[in-house]
């Protein structure tokens, strides 16, 4: 039997769009099928934003999309992102062998990678506080929106630094001691 695949291209994010095939011949149009109805994943949080940023912990807040149609927002996920650069590769110890891998094929110049941070699966709060961090480091996060289509597209990433840690002293000072000697009174 012959198969036939359309993909319909520029649909709207958390939209249920509905389908129905008929063939069509010089005797005119066959008997419809029955409707078919998929959704697409929702779209990405908007105004994402940093706050109460300490020494280890960064807490991220960010805005639900709009869903026209499709299914409620189900939970959130949060990524790291972390954007490798060609130029890395002679001056950063540490680049995981595949994405030296990558920028040495010549295909690119960049290789973006994000590691889950958070996951809210379950949860449709708009906030979350991630801790175990390192102070004075800035780090790059994104934000997906999860539903029953799936993960949607990520939120443009935001670049948040943690608070730089207390400053450490380089050296003690000396603690002067001052010696007593007995006071003697002759008569």
């Amino acid at each position: 039997s012959e198969s036939t695949v359309y993909e319909q291209t520029g649909l709207t994010a958390g939209t249920v769009y509905s389908y129905t095939v008929s063939a069509l011949s010089a005797s005119g149009e066959g008997v419809q099928s029955a409707s078919l109805s998929q959704e697409t994943a929702p779209g990405a949080p908007t105004g994402l934003a940093a706050s109460d940023q300490t020494t280890s912990s960064i807490k991220l807040d960010w805005t639900a999309p709009s869903l026209p149609s499709g299914s409620a927002v189900s939970g959130y996920k949060v990524y790291e992102r972390v954007v490798y650069e060609l130029s890395d590769i002679g001056s950063s110890s540490g680049i995981p062998a595949g994405i030296l891998q990558a920028l040495s094929s010549g295909d690119s110049d960049t290789v973006v990678v994000d590691t889950m941070k958070y996951d809210g699966s379950d949860s449709t709060t708009t906030s979350t506080t991630l801790a175990g961090l390192s102070g004075g480091i800035s780090y790059a996060y994104t934000v997906a929106t999860l539903s029953s289509a799936g993960e949607g597209d990520r939120s443009t990433a935001l670049s948040a630094s943690t608070s730089p840690a207390a400053p450490t002293p380089s050296h003690r000072p000396s603690q002067k001691h001052t010696e007593r000697t007995p006071c003697t009174t002759t008569k």
